[in-house]
């Protein structure tokens, strides 16, 4: 069975912070937080008994408005403390925090210089998988539209095959990045597959967004900047190329990073609008809101892969469930430790 890496599973995770109350902690609950807890599937005796005793939960989310291509979203919850909404942002956005629980390293992108392909010279080979299986059918092997393609064919003759895939990559890189940079959403290319079939990224995003309207009153207008060029308002942005371990050669993504800092809450998200292999799209969402005089720290994460294979749909979703669950309740666990949580 292909496996999806680590993080780049599918899941949802969310956590939630209480203990010893700060004096920047809102002394009332946030209405959106009880929506967030019904949106996870929780009872008030799964919060009072877990919850309230440092324990974890762990939800599916399973609906009828998932796409076939979406692994089945996962959570899990646990209490820590935190000195504002602002730290604990910090640290679950933090390059160190993404690099040591999931092994994902994060290389920051000028978007000012999207169409530039320097910010993406000299890609080793082994960071988009055997040479000789790309030249032969590139859309077999990595996310390419049609057109992108062509480029990564190798002839007989070639003199220096890893070279040409090597600068082929740095082009669709910088050619996504440019086209997210200037189209948000809308800029996203589809993948075409080998027989024909083709997947469509920027839709599978856009479902992700709509199921999370709910959070809109608590953030207005975040939403939508996830789906345009622009931000406005107090949202910040970055930019990353990623890279992370699958099937022992590295997946290349690029990412879109938001953040919003509101009074007594804040939230921030990571995109990956562009994967190389082994998936097709992700939307991480990190949020902080005030819950009775404690902070509702929450994280979403979807996920989107028509290539895992297996023995079907069902234990794709399983198998994903249980990995995230593991995988995000360890991130979670890190943020504790790193705002030194006393517990």
């Amino acid at each position: 069975m292909r496996m999806l890496p680590r993080l780049l599973v599918a899941g949802l995770a969310m956590s939630v912070a209480a203990g010893r109350v700060s004096a920047a902690v809102p002394s009332t609950a946030s209405p959106v937080a009880a929506q967030l807890l019904q949106y996870l599937g929780f009872s008030a005796g799964d919060r009072d008994s877990v919850l309230e005793k440092g324990g974890v939960l762990h939800s599916a989310l399973i609906s009828d408005q998932q796409s076939p291509e979406e692994v089945v979203a996962v959570g899990a919850l646990l209490l820590l403390s935190a000195a504002n909404a602002d730290a604990v942002i910090d640290v679950l956005l933090h390059e160190d925090t993404f690099h040591e629980v999931h092994g994902i390293t994060r290389y920051k992108l000028l978007a000012e210089d999207a169409r530039g392909t320097d910010q993406f010279a000299g890609l080793p080979v082994d960071s988009i998988g055997d040479v000789s299986r790309i030249g032969a059918d590139p859309l077999a092997v990595l996310n390419l539209a049609a057109a992108e393609s062509k480029a990564f064919r190798i002839g007989r003759n070639a003199a220096n095959p890893q070279l040409q895939i090597s600068r082929a990559m740095a082009g669709v890189l910088a050619q996504r990045l440019a086209s997210y940079v200037t189209q948000g959403l809308s800029g996203i290319a589809q993948y075409d597959r080998t027989k024909g079939a083709s997947v469509r990224p920027d839709r599978e995003l856009e479902s992700a967004l709509r199921s999370l309207a709910f959070l809109d009153a608590e953030y207005p207008a975040f939403a939508n900047n996830l789906r345009t060029a622009r931000t406005v308002g107090t949202v910040r942005q970055r930019f990353f190329r990623l890279e992370t371990q699958l099937q022992g050669a590295n997946v290349i993504s690029l990412s879109r990073e938001l953040r919003q800092d509101l009074p007594g809450r804040a939230i921030g998200a990571d995109v990956h609008f562009y994967a190389s292999r082994g998936y097709n799209a992700m939307l991480t969402l990190f949020g902080v809101v005030a819950y009775d005089k404690r902070w509702l720290v929450f994280a979403i994460n979807h996920t989107f892969t028509d290539q895992v294979l297996g023995f079907g749909e069902s234990l794709k979703r399983s198998v994903a469930r249980k990995e995230i669950a593991a995988r995000l309740a360890r991130h979670l666990e890190a943020v504790r430790t790193k705002v030194k949580d006393p517990r």
